[in-house]
């Protein structure tokens, strides 16, 4: 969170001073910030198509769609109870 403003800030920054010259800024802080926003992007892409995938499975399992809905909310809510969400 603190990196990604530190980020903007500075790229801000930048843009306003100099936006002809086209640098850039590094810091190890940068790092770890663009290492951390993608695994964020990944866990979010892993959940989204594991329920994307689940509620495929559980059409061909039930052939209902009222049924695999149903059974999607419930895994959904789940996952939200034990993610803390």
């Amino acid at each position: 969170e603190q990196a990604n403003t530190w980020y903007e800030r500075w790229e801000g920054f930048k843009l306003d001073h100099a936006p002809g010259i086209g640098g850039f800024h590094t810091t190890d802080l940068y790092k770890f910030m663009v290492t951390q926003n993608e695994m964020v992007k990944a866990a979010v892409m892993g959940v989204l198509l594991s329920l994307v995938i689940t509620f495929v499975v559980l059409m061909l399992a039930t052939w209902n769609w009222w049924v695999s809905l149903l059974g999607l909310v419930n895994i959904v809510g789940i996952s939200i109870v034990f993610l803390g969400l």
